[in-house]
């Protein structure tokens, strides 16, 4: 996938095999232009298409990153808040699902809880960022094999009882 990662940088490009993606919510893009500590080229150099998204939300400029992610997850504008549903509440595809129905594995791995907001937009379809236990229920009701993160105390030691 990276070719010169651990070894010597090649010059062949090799097919892709299957899609892939990295989402990074704060990615910086003025890269080329700053003092680069190390010598030779940023790894993001390397990458042939690079593209943007405008993340604000439908109400506002400013964006919160529930609406922020669910425009990385779904490619839709909502309201802040929300968690992987449109401006009606209704919910939208991400594409994990996408992923999921085309049959490719697929995981999710965040530095924060899973039910935050950026990392539960991929995955969960609630009205407000603040249903962390509705979130939690939302993970166990895909098809997804891997999520790594924090959070555990929103999937096993639930107010409503119901430790799944």
């Amino acid at each position: 996938m990276f070719p010169h990662v651990g070894g010597e940088q090649s010059n062949q490009q090799s097919e892709p095999k299957k899609e892939q993606g990295v989402f990074g919510q704060q990615a910086q893009t003025h890269h080329q232009s700053q003092p680069k500590p190390q010598s030779g080229p940023v790894f993001l150099d390397n990458f042939i298409n690079i593209g943007f998204s405008k993340t604000q939300s439908a109400d506002n400029y400013i964006t919160d990153s529930a609406a922020g992610g669910t425009a990385l997850s779904a490619g839709i504008k909502t309201y802040n808040g929300a968690v992987g549903v449109d401006v009606n509440k209704e919910p939208v595809k991400t594409i994990v699902e996408e992923a999921e129905e085309k049959g490719f594995a697929t995981g999710l791995v965040s530095t924060s809880a899973v039910t935050h907001a950026t990392p539960a937009s991929f995955i969960a379809h609630q009205e407000s960022r603040n249903m962390y236990e509705e979130i939690a229920a939302d993970f166990l009701k895909t098809d997804i094999d891997v999520f790594i993160g924090g959070g555990i105390d929103h999937f096993s030691k639930r107010q409503d009882g119901r430790n799944d």
